[in-house]
């Protein structure tokens, strides 16, 4: 399929109420995803939200379109936009594979196979064993 017919949606957070910093994270990453070739799509944005947490508003309904299959692919800032906790991200990551949603940053894309294992396997790398 090429980009042009994916559906996609773009996710914005930013920690504090900024509608400057939100306005040019999202023209960022528009830019980004046209230089892609992806068109149209949906934009999700929380504003004045802590990475900390992943029960956001804009975070939120952007799961509830991945599971009813309306996103294809969505384009990040970087992962820290996801979640500051590498566990929640990689968890994050998991589940939008499983439903067959490319993640694409602005670092590069991280839904595929290849890259997927190499962050997994950091984040284990650095993350101690229970008992610890």
């Amino acid at each position: 399929m090429s980009n042009r017919k994916k559906k996609v949606a773009i996710y914005c957070r930013v920690a504090r109420k900024d509608k400057i910093s939100l306005k040019r994270q999202v023209q960022q990453i528009a830019r980004f995803a046209r230089g892609r070739g992806y068109s149209g799509g949906y934009i999700y944005r929380d504003n004045g939200v802590n990475g900390t947490t992943v029960d956001r508003p804009a975070f939120n309904r952007l799961n509830r379109d991945m599971l009813a299959g309306k996103i294809d692919v969505v384009v990040v800032k970087d992962l820290s936009r996801i979640s500051r906790n590498y566990l929640l991200t990689c968890r994050w990551l998991d589940m939008a594979a499983a439903l067959g949603v490319e993640v694409v940053s602005l670092c590069g894309s991280v839904g595929d196979t290849v890259s997927m294992k190499q962050l997994h396997e950091l984040v284990l790398r650095f993350t101690p064993a229970s008992g610890e």
